[in-house]
C-alpha cells in the first residue's frame, strides 16, 4: 500500500499553460501547426497591486486557414482586466462572456467570416473540466504562414505574510505540454510607499537584471530566445516591518471623486512568542481527485505541519475521501513517535473513491480538543459525496461549529492545494475564525506554506482601526484584509470628496499627514480597487461612520473567541 501511494505522490505526466493557441483540431498544442514565436510580459507592482499584461504572437505554419482555442492559465486571486485579438494593425478588444452565451455567440460571429475574440472563464473541455483558474477564447481566422497576436491583461493584489510577499506568474509545465517562446521579454517596475528590505528572484530561467535600485522600489528586464517555460516565474520581496509604519497614497482626475488608500504595516515581534499548547487536527484529502502534484503539496503541508508541533501540543489526523479514516480516536501528544506513526499511516494508505466533504468537517468538530484549538484542512476542497452546494455545506458547517462550547470551537484553518481548489468554500470555512492559503501546481509552496504555518498558535491584531481627520472630508471607506498577523499589511480605500487640504490619518499609535490632490495620476489602480470593494460591502452592509471631529473606521471580526 505503501507503494500505491508514493507512486501517485512522485508521478504524472507535466503540461504547460502559459498562454498557448491549440488548433481547434487537437487536443494538445502542436509546434509543427502552431509556434508561440515572442512573448512580452509587464508586469507593474505599485504597493502590492500587481497588474501584468502579457502579449503573445503566434505563427502558423500551414497553408490552411486556422481556427484555435487560446487557454491560460491564472493566479488564484486575479481578475482578468483586459483581452484583445488583433487582426494585423487592428486592436479588437475581446468580450468576457458566461460560456454558453460565449459559444453560440461564437458561432454566429465565425458564420460572418469576421474575426472574434470572446474569452470564457471556466474549462474548455474534459481535459481541463475543474479548474477554475482558466480562461479561454476562440481565435480565428488564423492565416496561412501568417501571425495571430493576443493580449490579455490581469490584476491581483499580493498578501504580505511575515513581512513578505510572493509573486508569481504560472509559467511551468502543467496541464499541455511544454511549450517555448521564440522570444520572451520580461519588464517589471515595483514601486512601494513601504520601505523594500530584500528582493529575491526565484526562477533561474529568467534571469532578470535589475536597474534603478532604490529603498522604494526598481526596475528590471529580461530578454531571452528560444525559452522553454521550465518553471514558473517567481519574485519574493519583504518590507522593513522593524516597527509599524503607516502610509497613504492617492487619485484623483479631473472632476471625478478623489480616492485614497492607507497601508498599515503592523511591525514583527523582536522576540520569539512562547505559545500556549496548540490541539491541532488536520484534515488530509487522499480521494482520487488528489492524484499528482496535489497529493504531493497536501503531504508535503501535513509533514511540516505536524514537525512544527512541540511536544506539549495535541494533535490528530483524519484521512478522508467518501469515508473517514482517523490516526487515533482522539488527539495524542505530538512527541516524536507520534508524528512519525502518523506519517507511516499516511503512507500506508491508498488513494481511493470520491470526496464526502461534510463526513469529514463533522469528524473533526467531533474530536476533543484541548486548549487553543485548530482544524487544518489539506485538500483541494471538491465534493462529490454528502452536500455539495458551497453555501449550503459552508452553512452547515458553521452551524455546528457555533453549537460547540467556546472553548472547543476550532480555528479553521485551510490550505488549498491545486489550480482547481474550490476557493470559494475555501473562504467560507476560514471565516470561522480561520484563514486561508492557496497553492497552485506549479508554483513554489515553501513561501506560502511557512506563512501558513506561522498563523497557528498566534492570534490576528485585533481592533485595528483607521483614524481620520477632519472626517468630513471622507466617505465610503472600505477594508481590504478580514484578517492581518504581525508582518501584514492592513489596507484601508475610500474617496475624499474635499480636494486641495491637508488630513491625518492613524493606525494604533502612528500617524501620518497626507494632501488630499485636486489632481494626482500615479496611481491608476485606486478606483477599481474602491470599486470591487464597494460590490461587496454593498452585499453585506454599509459602513456606518463614528462621529465627528475624528472618524475611526475598523475591520469586520469574525465571531469573538
Amino acid at each position: 500500500m505503501k507503494a500505491a501511494l508514493f507512486a501517485l505522490l512522485t508521478s504524472g505526466l507535466l503540461f504547460g499553460d502559459a498562454g498557448v493557441l491549440i488548433p481547434s483540431t487537437l487536443k494538445q498544442p502542436d509546434p509543427k501547426v502552431l509556434t508561440l514565436d515572442e512573448m512580452n510580459i509587464r508586469i507593474v507592482i505599485d504597493n502590492g497591486h500587481a497588474k501584468v499584461n502579457v502579449v503573445e504572437i503566434f505563427g502558423n505554419h500551414t497553408s490552411q486557414i486556422l481556427e484555435g482555442n487560446w487557454v491560460f492559465n491564472l493566479p488564484g486571486r486575479s481578475i482578468v482586466s483586459d483581452f484583445a485579438v488583433w487582426d494585423d494593425t487592428v486592436r479588437i478588444p475581446g468580450v468576457i462572456l458566461e460560456r454558453k452565451r460565449a459559444e453560440g455567440l461564437y458561432n454566429d460571429i465565425r458564420m460572418q467570416a469576421l474575426d472574434p475574440g470572446l474569452l470564457q472563464m471556466g474549462e474548455r473541455d474534459a481535459d481541463a473540466a475543474s479548474r477554475s483558474a482558466i480562461f479561454s477564447a476562440h481565435i480565428a481566422p488564423i492565416p496561412p504562414y501568417g501571425t495571430k497576436r493576443v493580449e490579455v491583461e490581469y490584476q491581483e493584489r499580493l498578501e504580505f505574510q511575515q513581512g513578505e510577499a510572493l509573486f508569481t506568474i504560472p509559467m511551468r509545465p502543467d496541464v499541455y505540454k511544454v511549450q517555448a517562446a521564440g522570444r520572451l521579454t520580461i519588464n517589471l517596475d515595483l514601486k512601494s510607499a513601504h520601505a523594500i528590505r530584500d528582493v529575491q528572484f526565484g526562477s533561474k530561467t529568467y534571469p532578470l537584471q535589475v536597474a534603478n535600485r532604490t529603498n522604494k522600489g526598481f526596475t528590471a528586464t529580461y530578454n531571452g530566445s528560444n525559452v522553454s517555460f521550465s518553471e514558473d516565474f517567481a519574485l519574493r520581496y519583504s518590507l522593513d516591518a522593524q516597527r509599524d509604519s503607516l502610509e497613504v497614497l492617492t487619485y484623483r482626475d479631473g472632476s471625478d471623486p478623489g480616492f485614497f488608500e492607507a497601508s498599515a504595516l503592523m511591525s514583527m515581534p523582536t522576540t520569539a512568542e512562547q505559545n500556549a499548547p496548540r490541539s491541532v487536527v488536520a484534515l488530509l484529502d487522499t480521494s482520487l481527485s488528489m492524484q499528482w502534484e496535489k497529493l504531493e503539496r497536501g503531504y508535503q503541508a501535513l509533514e511540516a505541519l505536524l514537525h512544527s508541533l512541540k511536544p506539549a501540543d495535541q494533535f490528530n489526523l483524519l484521512l478522508y475521501s467518501d469515508k473517514v479514516s482517523p490516526y487515533s480516536p482522539g488527539p495524542v501528544a505530538a512527541s516524536t513517535d507520534n508524528v512519525e506513526k502518523a506519517l507511516a499511516f499516511v503512507k500506508a494508505s491508498n488513494l481511493r473513491g470520491g470526496t464526502n466533504t461534510e463526513a469529514a468537517l463533522a469528524a473533526a468538530l467531533a474530536q476533543n480538543y484541548a486548549n487553543d484549538p485548530y482544524l487544518v484542512v489539506l485538500s483541494d476542497l471538491g465534493s462529490t459525496r454528502g452536500t455539495l452546494a458551497n453555501g449550503k455545506l459552508a452553512q452547515w458547517y458553521t452551524d455546528q461549529w457555533k453549537q460547540l462550547p467556546e472553548a472547543r470551537r476550532p480555528r479553521t484553518y485551510v490550505f488549498a492545494v491545486g489550480d482547481d481548489a474550490n476557493i470559494p468554500l475555501a473562504k467560507l470555512l476560514a471565516r470561522n475564525n480561520g484563514v486561508l492559503e492557496q497553492v497552485r501546481s506549479t508554483e513554489p509552496i515553501d513561501f506560502k506554506l511557512k506563512a501558513f504555518l506561522s498563523k497557528i498558535g498566534k492570534k490576528p491584531v485585533d481592533n485595528l482601526q483607521l483614524g481620520l481627520n477632519p472626517a468630513g472630508s471622507f466617505n465610503l471607506i472600505y477594508p481590504l484584509e478580514e484578517s492581518v498577523f504581525p508582518g501584514s499589511v492592513e489596507t484601508w480605500v475610500g474617496q475624499y470628496n474635499k480636494p486641495g487640504g491637508q488630513a491625518t490619518f492613524t493606525v494604533r499609535q502612528t500617524r501620518t499627514t497626507a494632501v488630499l490632490p485636486a489632481q494626482a495620476t500615479d496611481h491608476p489602480e485606486l478606483p477599481r480597487e474602491w470599486a470591487r470593494r464597494e460590490i461587496v460591502w454593498d452585499r453585506k452592509r454599509r459602513p456606518v461612520a463614528a462621529p465627528n471631529p475624528e472618524a475611526l473606521f475598523q475591520r469586520p471580526r469574525a465571531s469573538p473567541r
